[in-house]
């Protein structure tokens, strides 16, 4: 692939489709509400799907359950003991009555009048699967693959069309769509559904019901759609995440992250009889004491995607220690619209010690600073918040491609203060950092995480490092757990920290007390003001990096110096390699990933905190310019700041790629041999 296209073929690879209701979903779209609804369903035919079925099998199936759920709500899949339990639910809390199939086939045919046949799309070219089913959304036809057509035979549909040879590549067929269907669609919603299968994340087939039930189109251009579209599905398996929202964010789109969701066109018909809250406590200020001791907020992560909403009810909610301490759950405000069942559950069901916090990044899944008009989604924020009785908030501006952690943005303190008056606060940071700045003074408190909870981490250690990094007290932590994260060893590894001197409190607790201490003068805007130990620990970690990045860069010489025939080859064995490659750009692209993580490596080694790139290759020339050829770093930076104007060869890409890896060896072995 060539990434100097990344913008031309992120949205093709994954493809976009946009939404128009039809005179079956009564909905009203306002400023407020781009999400549609169908009807409210009375009694559900839930079928049974098997691992005997295929990825193509399950397309079909589902998008054979939107064109039906479009007229009236009923078809409900069962993939998981999710969908039982939400199943269930539903005719408990809603009287939503079911029947259970087991053999798909008897609904199929029972149903198959109500559809006006299929359309075959062109194995050769896998992204005609999302133009087969836009153009069988607005022409009330089931996409299925051309191996399928003989297996269908017996229900009688007529073939509306056959997308086979019609198109020379992905580009061609999404263009042709542009030009072609966009003119019966609408640009308030788009999704990115991925054809890569079986690779992840194709399972994104789980929520074509709610795609085809609504007409959507599936493009690559996110310039044909207007500001404030949602973007629902996942970026696929050769995008990565933060482009793939920064993509979308610099066009002022949200995303939405709904991979693995089913039954979406159900969930969203749901009908709330009550008005609903997350938040069942008021906190007051002036009747919080602060003392000298380490409070800490734990967040899961992921509370901004649709399928975290969806199977949180068997992962940490059914923890046995689930309500035995404070913890806070990131949560999707516009689930409220898209799942208003299961926010009515997670109303109803929440204990003392669960605190729901909007996002990341508000309403939804958006970098909001890359937005033309970054209010426009603050203000978004601040009514499903208020819909769901959400009092504060995680905002993510992440652009990972000038910035290792979140882009400083002095004014953007002001911005929320000014768009989300009633929050008691507002925290940042995806990645965590103790050198980050924080704003407290003039506002509300705006902080960044401090520490994170990852996947093989020793979590008594890292907070107890933290902690004693960190001599001031009062100490205030706002904790980030990646939600693979079980919340036992959490609670097992505070237990085994000093008893009385910490304490776990919910992120508006946290936020609060901040502001007190800082009223009070008992601290100052930098939480962690004390940096000596956060230094030591930050060279060690690095240090611990090292030795396991240091042996990718061999093995990536090993590639590149074979040649660009077997090089391209290799490549095109692994994910990566489902469309055209251009060799010279893909590893002039590896070449400048490597080298940034190079530089950051060495310089934290040093104990030097770095964020920002381009002013980390230049502390890189400072502390190590002595380095033969160590100019290849701003080389190779002046190549990434006009990536989009030049183009390399295979040949020159393998020239600087050679001498990135040099400064690697002399790396090693003058400053970091001992880390190995």
């Amino acid at each position: 692939m060539d990434r100097r296209d990344f913008f031309k073929c992120l949205a093709a690879s994954a493809g976009v489709f946009t939404l128009n209701l039809n005179m079956h979903c009564q909905s009203t779209v306002s400023a407020y509400n781009t999400l549609p609804k169908g009807t409210m369903p009375r009694k559900l035919w839930a079928v049974k799907i098997t691992d005997k079925m295929n990825w193509y099998e399950k397309t079909f199936l589902t998008c054979f359950q939107g064109l039906i759920n479009r007229k009236q709500t009923l078809i409900y899949l069962l993939h998981s003991e999710q969908d039982e339990f939400w199943l269930k639910y539903y005719k408990e809390a809603f009287g939503v009555d079911y029947e259970l199939f087991d053999n798909v086939n008897i609904v199929l045919n029972e149903l198959k009048d109500q559809i006006a046949g299929y359309i075959v799309y062109d194995p050769i070219i896998p992204h005609s699967l999302n133009l087969a089913a836009t153009l069988g959304s607005i022409n009330n036809a089931v996409p299925i693959s051309s191996d399928m057509e003989n297996s269908i035979l017996y229900l009688n549909l007529k073939k509306i069309d056959d997308l086979r040879g019609r198109w020379k590549d992905m580009y061609k067929a999404y263009e042709w769509a542009l030009d072609n269907a966009m003119k019966q669609c609408n640009s308030r919603v788009m999704a990115q559904l991925c054809v890569h299968a079986p690779h992840w994340p194709s399972s994104t087939f789980a929520n074509r019901d709610y795609t085809v039930a609504h007409k959507e189109l599936l493009r690559k251009i996110y310039n044909a759609y207007q500001p404030g579209t949602l973007v629902l599905g996942w970026h696929c398996v050769r995008d990565k995440e933060h482009e793939a929202i920064a993509l979308s964010s610099e066009f002022g789109h949200y995303g939405m992250c709904t991979l693995r969701t089913a039954n979406l066109t159900v969930h969203s018909s749901i009908k709330l009889q009550n008005d609903v809250s997350l938040t069942k406590r008021s906190l007051k200020k002036n009747e919080l004491k602060v003392e000298d001791k380490v409070y800490i907020a734990y967040m899961t992560t992921d509370g901004d995607a649709a399928w975290f909403v969806q199977n949180l009810i068997h992962t940490d909610w059914a923890n046995p220690l689930h309500g035995r301490f404070k913890y806070n759950w990131g949560f999707l405000p516009m689930a409220y619209d898209l799942m208003p069942g299961m926010v009515n559950y997670y109303s109803e069901n929440m204990l003392a010690n669960d605190f729901f916090v909007a996002g990341p990044s508000g309403a939804t899944y958006t970098y909001p600073h890359l937005h033309p008009h970054p209010e426009y989604f603050l203000l978004l924020s601040k009514y499903y918040m208020e819909k769901c009785g959400l009092t504060t908030v995680h905002i993510t501006n992440w652009h990972d491609r000038d910035w290792w952690q979140e882009v400083d943005l002095p004014k953007y303190h002001d911005l929320l203060c000014e768009n989300l008056p009633n929050c008691i606060g507002y925290v940042r940071g995806m990645g965590e950092s103790a050198f980050e700045k924080h704003y407290i003074a003039g506002g509300k408190p705006y902080i960044f995480c401090g520490e994170g909870i990852h996947k093989g981490s020793d979590i008594y250690q890292t907070m107890k490092d933290f902690i004693e990094a960190c001599p001031n007290r009062p100490l205030f932590i706002y904790n980030l757990v990646n939600h693979t994260i079980p919340m036992d060893h959490i609670k097992k590894a505070m237990d085994r920290l000093p008893d009385g001197t910490i304490e776990l409190v919910h992120l508006d607790e946290l936020l609060l007390l901040i502001e007190k201490a800082f009223q009070e003068g008992k601290i100052g805007e930098d939480l962690y003001p004390d940096k000596e130990g956060l230094q030591k620990i930050l060279a060690q970690e690095a240090r611990q990096a090292w030795p396991a990045f240091y042996q990718e860069l061999l093995d990536f010489k090993l590639q590149f110096q074979e040649g660009e025939k077997i090089y391209i080859e290799k490549i095109s064995e692994t994910q990566i390699g489902l469309e055209h490659i251009d060799s010279g750009a893909f590893l002039a692209f590896t070449t400048i990933w490597h080298a940034m993580k190079l530089v950051k490596l060495a310089l934290e080694s040093l104990g030097i905190y770095v964020n920002h790139k381009a002013t980390a290759t230049k502390d890189f020339m400072n502390k190590f310019g002595q380095l033969p050829d160590a100019a290849i770093m701003v080389d190779l930076q002046e190549l990434w700041d006009k990536w989009h104007q030049k183009s390399v060869t295979f040949k020159e890409a393998q020239i600087l790629a050679d001498r990135m890896v040099k400064i690697a060896e002399h790396l090693n072995n003058q400053y970091l041999r001992e880390s190995i």
